[in-house]
């Protein structure tokens, strides 16, 4: 369980639920994340970098808690608003690695999403596209 965003430490307890966990993560990398977030968003990408699945909870050692829970398409959106900010803020190839790896996934389901989540995905795919430039031009 994650605590609320006024929380300064996260304990994993008996796991993660990931909605609550991308809130609580969003909520710390608004500023200059701690080492701390940085690594528990560490951990959040390693995962979806084995799998390319955002499952719904995670036990404490990292394991899906449900492996057949992974298709809630509001977690991969929120996933990659997670790594379009964590990148801004950090500048983490690994960030951005994964925000490319999951706009891939969810392009490729766009036609699932709701109206309000498309427009948050085509202001991913323009945030995508400025970090790749940005790169490229070193600015």
């Amino acid at each position: 369980v994650v605590p609320g965003p006024g929380t300064r430490q996260l304990t994993a307890g008996d796991g993660y639920r990931t909605a609550e966990l991308l809130e609580y993560l969003m909520y710390r990398f608004e500023g200059a994340p701690d080492a701390a977030s940085q690594a528990l968003a560490g951990r959040l990408i390693q995962r979806f970098e084995v799998s390319k699945r955002i499952h719904e909870a995670y036990t404490s050692e990292w394991k899906p808690v449900d492996p057949d829970r992974f298709h809630d398409l509001a977690l991969y959106l929120r996933f990659a608003e997670l790594m379009d900010r964590m990148f801004r803020r950090t500048a983490s190839l690994s960030a951005l690695n994964a925000l490319l790896k999951v706009m891939d996934t969810l392009i490729a389901v766009r036609a699932g999403l709701e109206d309000s989540q498309r427009g948050r995905l085509q202001g991913l795919v323009e945030a995508e596209l400025h970090h790749v430039e940005s790169l490229e031009t070193g600015t």
